[in-house]
């Protein structure tokens, strides 16, 4: 049989990898960016300015630029991821990445780093995440991965804020509050953005009215003031960006709570009914 048109595969040979010469380019790389940022150093006005430009610009963003989640029984707010790659981005001259390091089965860990080019300072930030619901079942491959994908943005965050001078970031926020607390201040508007906030946690996340009138303390959505819509529109952009979940930041009712318990009973009993069949 002629074996002309037949396609012949020689096994490919091991290729070996010498670590040196990766490190060696990569401390090649880091040093040509640690020259570059010499050659061109950060003007801290022009960077602040374009900041603030930036986030007064459009309210959207401005209202993206704080987070709030609680810990502890009370309430932690501060800069968001968004603001945070905004700072890095108008600060400039810095190098910085996040990547997953482990995972225990139980949470998964991130490490972000941020490496100040210039001034030749680096911070390194670990953060870890649940990977497991309440009763310790592993969460699936898809939600392990976006829980991943959030933890890397939060070490970034972190990392970025822990080596940007804390005083830049407070002047960026201090505009941010002062833009939003404006708009807030016009009626039409205050009961426009009451409504938007109101309607994207019940349609998006579930919650009802009293379970989101408790998160902000309040009994009546007629007492919301502008201190408590600030609150939820940074409790809002902490569930869009995966800092906190809705167990966390919305505390269920007693009532809530009592028939939750209900319900788990009543399935348990239904369950081990129909295992006695």
């Amino acid at each position: 049989m002629s074996t002309d048109n037949q396609e012949t595969f020689e096994e490919a040979e091991p290729v070996s990898v010498d670590m040196s010469v990766i490190e060696a380019q990569n401390r090649a790389e880091v040093d040509i960016q640690i020259s570059t940022a010499n050659k061109y150093p950060r003007n801290l006005t022009k960077s602040l300015n374009n900041c603030i430009v930036a986030v007064t610009m459009d309210l959207e963003m401005a209202k993206s630029c704080k987070y709030s989640i609680k810990r502890g029984g009370k309430m932690v707010t501060g800069p968001s991821v968004h603001l945070a790659k905004l700072i890095a981005s108008q600060y400039k001259n810095l190098r910085i990445s996040s990547k997953i390091t482990r995972n225990d089965g139980k949470n998964i860990y991130s490490e972000g780093v941020c490496f100040d080019l210039e001034n030749n300072v680096a911070f390194k930030v670990e953060i870890p995440r649940k990977i497991t619901d309440r009763d310790g079942k592993a969460f699936s491959e898809d939600m392990q991965t976006v829980t991943a994908n959030a933890a890397n943005s939060i070490s970034m965050r972190n990392a970025i804020l822990a080596t940007v001078p804390r005083f830049f970031t407070d002047r960026v926020l201090k505009e941010v509050d002062a833009m939003i607390d404006g708009k807030l201040s016009d009626k039409a508007f205050f009961l426009q953005e009451r409504a938007r906030v109101f309607s994207t946690l019940k349609t998006k996340y579930g919650l009802s009215e009293e379970r989101v009138l408790l998160a902000c303390g309040q009994k009546t959505l007629e007492a919301i003031d502008k201190e408590s819509m600030r609150l939820l529109i940074q409790l809002l952009q902490s569930l869009n960006d995966g800092d906190t979940t809705v167990e966390e930041s919305f505390p269920l009712s007693d009532a809530d709570k009592q028939a939750a318990y209900e319900d788990r009973l009543k399935k348990k009993a239904e369950a081990e009914a129909a295992k006695g069949q």
